[in-house]
């Protein structure tokens, strides 16, 4: 009987266990988009090198997706010049004309010619994902009179 009895003690557990609890778990989940910007620029602009008026070079699209004031720097292959290389219609004689760069109304003289040398453009970004138009232009310091084709290409990076 004692035998039964220690079965039974076993086995009681087993028949009279309460019900299971429900167990509660979370997952906290968080994610990082960097701040970044992006910017349209034309593809070409016609100049008139022997102009001495402003002259515009199209308009560019800045769009960053946060609220700040982004770096913009500027700079040109030639450092702020229109060349035409040597070539028989101008006497084999490189022929440079300075110009100074204007971006949104906003003066940045002669650029530099590398990164290093950059001008650098005051943004302020008021709405995220809102593009920002502006136009830029060049003035030539000194028009060009030596007859050539005269080009430059000029650089834009933007940093958040």
């Amino acid at each position: 009987m004692k035998r039964i009895a220690y079965v039974a003690a076993a086995l009681a557990p087993c028949c009279f266990a309460l019900p299971a609890q429900a167990q509660d778990a979370s997952v906290a989940i968080r994610g990082t988009l960097a701040e970044e910007c992006t910017i349209k620029t034309p593809e070409a602009a016609a100049i008139d090198p022997a102009s001495a008026a402003p002259q515009s070079i199209g308009t560019a699209s800045v769009v960053c997706n946060f609220v700040g004031a982004p770096t913009m720097r500027v700079w040109s292959l030639n450092g702020g010049q229109i060349v035409s290389p040597a070539s028989e219609e101008n006497g084999q004689t490189e022929q440079a004309q300075p110009y100074s760069f204007a971006f949104d109304g906003v003066s940045l003289g002669k650029l530099g010619k590398d990164q290093e040398g950059a001008s650098y453009v005051p943004l302020a970004v008021t709405a995220s994902n809102t593009a920002h138009t502006a136009d830029a232009q060049i003035t030539i310091a000194t028009p060009a009179t030596v007859a050539g084709t005269y080009s430059d290409i000029i650089y834009v990076s933007i940093n958040p």
